[in-house]
């Protein structure tokens, strides 16, 4: 297998992921109303045979296609992954070839969902599926330790990228109570020397960034771990190799490796496909990419010393269920996946990239504030269920990646990805459902509808999100929208109102008012860029010129 190579994924990005939301951003401005087909051919996207040379650069625009389809309902995108290890255009691949031209022939339906993605390995054809997975037995506990079964481990090294936040809180707080862990959190903050510590509370609020680092190293040893804090960004080669050698000449050893540098907040993922641009796209290809390729470098110069035992890669499910403007996101992380197969193929020790649902901060009995938060909450996990799962997962042998799933993921992918399942307030048929339940008790307080845009974004709401009566000042997102109903609410108003709402507006403008403002502004727009372009043709017209125009247009509207 090739080494990972950063000029052939600025190279890959450029001729596919690129180009390609180009091509869809400049259909979207057309308005395009006809139903497209987009196939999108690969060799070596996804490793579907334990030979193939899988290529992780190419699997950023398959990922991404799922969110392109899902902000444009027209568009029916696919993506067919051709043997690498064969030539298309060779004489001995011809059958192929005719396979291939059967494949992307025009169609009068939309493609089957086993269409969406699908691999040709030999004579066989592959579609992609996922199969459930049944994890057996308890992770070892600090009670019962088990030194034969690959897992987590007590007094354990091990290290934690992106360190600091606070879904690697959770993590690391599980690893000092459960397993007296020797933790080694690395970060890009510098933190003072431990002598400077009491020092530093006495002129720094415990609300200053250093001050919550300070406090959480403290906390994690009170529960029985040794930590040891490091600073380096992990797409830096040589900082992230001098952080592994600190940690080894430290602690000795390293068992294991957990990946969460990376995690970024909504607004910093949020881009519509029209800004999928090289510059744009940078800070969250280098946490993404940059930092695995460097980590599986400097890995592989420690890992002859035989005590490296896995390395788990945190994903996110924005790779398999997409989501509104996760393009680039979902992009990132169809990287990750692919990343993980490949160095699994290595098998020298396990890399295993894990796509999850939401971390709660908190456990069920706790509430949690917050209208993206609250939105997510019927899927997230709390600290004690993904704690189990990685303590699962990391004991895993000989596979890539794990899909990890709070709700039924064949109906998820069947809702949002196949379109084959109707929206939660729909019936079969496609016939409205009858009346949700009762609207809930928000903080802010009922106003109905007070025009027709407001009456049109409001009925869109109540039908997909089941609910009787929607406020104009009511949040999308505290009613328990998502970001994957939001793309049925951006296609509908496109639909309906005949205009284009910003992807960003559901997270800045998230109410019916919000939106209907928005949606007013887009229709003057329409109607003064008319106006102003009427007023361009007539005054490079001469006055024989407008009199004889005017005197057609008299006569086709009848006088």
């Amino acid at each position: 297998i090739e080494p990972f190579d950063s000029l052939r994924f600025e190279r890959a990005q450029r001729l596919g992921l690129y180009a390609v939301s180009a091509l869809v951003a400049s259909l979207a401005r057309l308005g395009i109303a006809e139903e497209i087909a987009l196939t999108v051919l690969t060799s070596g996207h996804r490793a579907v045979d334990r030979a193939d040379r899988v290529r992780p650069e190419l699997a950023t625009l398959p990922a991404a296609l799922t969110v392109m389809a899902q902000e444009y309902r027209n568009l029916h995108c696919r993506t067919i992954d051709l043997d690498p290890a064969q030539e298309v255009a060779s004489g001995e691949t011809s059958g192929q070839l005719a396979k291939l031209l059967a494949e992307v022939a025009p169609r009068t339906s939309a493609p089957s969902p086993s269409e969406l993605t699908v691999a040709y390995r030999g004579r066989m054809r592959y579609a992609l599926g996922y199969e459930p997975l049944r994890l057996q037995g308890d992770a070892p506990s600090a009670e019962q330790p088990d030194p034969d079964r690959l897992g987590l481990r007590q007094d354990g090294v091990y290290l934690l990228t992106g360190g600091f936040g606070y879904v690697a809180g959770i993590v690391a707080n599980k690893l000092a109570r459960r397993f007296g862990a020797r933790l080694a959190l690395l970060g890009r903050t510098e933190i003072p020397p431990r002598e400077e510590w009491e020092g530093w509370f006495e002129t720094h609020d415990e609300s200053d960034p250093v001050s919550l680092r300070l406090l959480r190293i403290r906390q994690l040893e009170e529960a029985g771990a040794e930590v040891l804090p490091l600073v380096a960004d992990v797409a830096d080669v040589e900082a992230t190799r001098a952080a592994l050698a600190t940690t080894r000449q430290r602690f000795g050893a390293l068992n294991g490796v957990f990946h969460l540098a990376g995690v970024m907040s909504d607004e910093e993922m949020m881009m519509s496909i029209d800004q999928l641009k090289p510059a744009r796209c940078a800070p969250l290809f280098k946490t993404k990419v940059e930092a695995l390729h460097t980590l599986s470098t400097v890995l592989a110069e420690v890992e002859a010393a035989g005590e490296l035992e896995f390395c788990l890669l945190f994903s996110s499910m924005a790779s398999v269920l997409g989501g509104l403007g996760f393009t680039a996101y979902t992009a990132a992380n169809g990287f990750v996946d692919a990343f993980a197969a490949r160095q699994q193929q290595l098998g020298r020790y396990s890399w295993l990239a894990a796509n999850w649902d939401g971390w709660d901060p908190a456990e069920p009995e706790t509430e949690v504030e917050g209208a993206v938060e609250a939105s997510r909450a019927r899927y997230t996990m709390s600290p004690s269920e993904s704690t189990e799962a990685i303590h699962r997962l990391v004991a895993l042998e000989g596979v890539g990646q794990v899909v990890v799933s709070t709700g039924n993921l064949a109906e998820r992918i069947g809702r949002w990805v196949e379109f084959t399942a109707d929206p939660p307030a729909e019936k079969a048929g496609g016939e409205a459902a009858p009346s949700g339940h009762a609207r809930p008790d928000l903080q802010t307080p009922f106003v109905a509808p007070c025009n027709e845009i407001e009456s049109e974004i409001a009925g869109l709401w109540s039908e997909l999100l089941g609910i009787e009566e929607i406020g104009i000042h009511d949040n999308f997102f505290q009613l328990g929208g998502d970001s994957l109903l939001a793309t049925q609410v951006a296609a509908r108003i496109r639909g309906v109102l005949k205009v284009d709402i910003p992807l960003r507006a559901f997270f800045t403008a998230s109410t019916v008012a919000e939106l209907a403002e928005l949606a007013s502004e887009d229709e003057r727009g329409e109607e003064l860029s008319a106006i102003e372009l009427a007023l361009a043709e007539i005054e490079g017209l001469s006055d024989d010129d407008l009199d004889s125009a005017l005197d057609e247009d008299a006569g086709e509207a009848g006088g």
